[in-house]
């Protein structure tokens, strides 16, 4: 499994690997979110601060995109905390795709369905 930082080559790469293999190429998403709580101090606190205490917190939210092809073996792997990088991902999903480095790559809906959409056209 590969890890990959950017989320450009991680397009990139999956859009290449899709062209490759259309038909064995799966793409996953995993969603996890954490709440943190906060710890209570056993102090002489009143109930009402003690509820209080026990109020979770923000927690941190992960997204992971993974491309596998299981004839090649290939597996990319990105993990993302931020939305807007999961907006930019979900963007590569669809028909219009993404600009990466200043090219335009084809969605990745237009490469599994093998028809061109109104946008690229």
């Amino acid at each position: 499994m590969t890890a990959i930082k950017s989320i450009d080559k991680f397009i990139q790469l999956s859009h290449d690997l899709l062209i490759a293999r259309p038909t064995t190429t799966r793409i996953s998403t995993t969603y996890s979110h954490k709440q943190k709580k906060r710890a209570s101090k056993r102090s002489n606190a009143t109930d009402a601060k003690e509820a209080s205490a026990d109020q979770p917190q923000q927690g941190s939210a992960v997204a992971i995109v993974k491309t596998f092809d299981p004839v090649s073996g290939v597996c990319l792997k990105l993990k993302l905390s931020k939305i807007n990088q999961l907006n930019r991902v979900l963007s590569a999903l669809g028909p219009r795709g993404v600009q990466v480095d200043d090219k335009q790559v084809v969605g990745f809906a237009e490469v599994l369905s093998g028809k061109k959409s109104e946008a690229s056209a």
